[in-house]
């Protein structure tokens, strides 16, 4: 009989997410591009303005946070 070792590591994995600021900011360009679509109804421009505000946001406080 053959078994699987199950393990709770995972090989070649970080411990932690890592740098994902140019992540961040390439989702803010995406964001942005998508609120000058002319064919958006105005309630998806104003949810993507959210949106674009929420991930500013986050952008200045982890950058605050790092500064720390």
């Amino acid at each position: 009989m053959i078994t699987d070792k199950v393990s709770n590591e995972e090989p070649n994995q970080p411990s932690c997410l890592g740098d994902v600021s140019g992540s961040l900011l390439s989702l803010l360009d995406d964001l942005k591009g998508f609120q000058s679509m002319g064919f958006l109804t105005a309630d998806a421009k104003s949810g993507l303005g959210i949106a674009i505000e929420q991930v500013e946001r986050y952008i200045r406080g982890d950058l605050q946070a790092r500064q720390q």
